[in-house]
């Protein structure tokens, strides 16, 4: 459910209530943070000052510095590959009942780091699904299609969407 402020604005998060500066533990962290449309709004976290724990669990915050030094670090990766979309034809060998095969199709700039979303752009035939599909080596998208079906399947040659990232 999204929630709207008087001026009809989109609210993306609220703060509950703001301590002191001391806290029972003995330690306070305050972070402060911009609203989305750069609008000023103070969070604070609260911790032991010696362990760092609070509740169940324990936080750590970056350094403006250590952060903007991973920012560049990726922002230099040049192996980061780009999100490839398109569509490609799958015609699918004839398929045994209730097995499995692969069929490789060929993507130009497919990476085996890419993750892929597959979807058949019209109904396969009874008994046929894919289970899977990936990326086992560079320009290659490799769907696995099952045959559930009490009898032999071949399916017709169709065209699957792509989305890998």
């Amino acid at each position: 459910m999204r929630k709207y402020d008087r001026s009809g604005r989109q609210i993306l998060f609220r703060v509950h209530g703001v301590h002191g500066n001391t806290h029972q533990s003995g330690g306070v962290d305050e972070i402060s943070i911009a609203g989305l449309n750069g609008e000023p709004v103070a969070l604070t976290a609260h911790k032991d000052a010696t362990t760092g724990v609070h509740g169940v669990g324990s936080s750590e915050v970056e350094s403006k510095a250590g952060a903007q030094s991973k920012v560049n670090t990726h922002a230099q990766n040049t192996s980061v590959h780009p999100s490839l979309r398109g569509t490609v034809s799958v015609d699918p060998p004839s398929i045994a009942k209730q097995s499995t095969t692969n069929v490789d199709v060929t993507v130009a700039g497919l990476q085996t780091t890419h993750r892929v979303q597959v979807q058949c752009q019209s109904d396969l035939e009874n008994g046929l699904v894919c289970i899977a599909a990936y990326c086992p080596s560079n320009n290659t998208l490799r769907l696995r299609i099952s045959n559930v079906s009490a009898s032999a399947v071949d399916g017709a040659s169709r065209t699957w969407a792509y989305w890998a990232w």
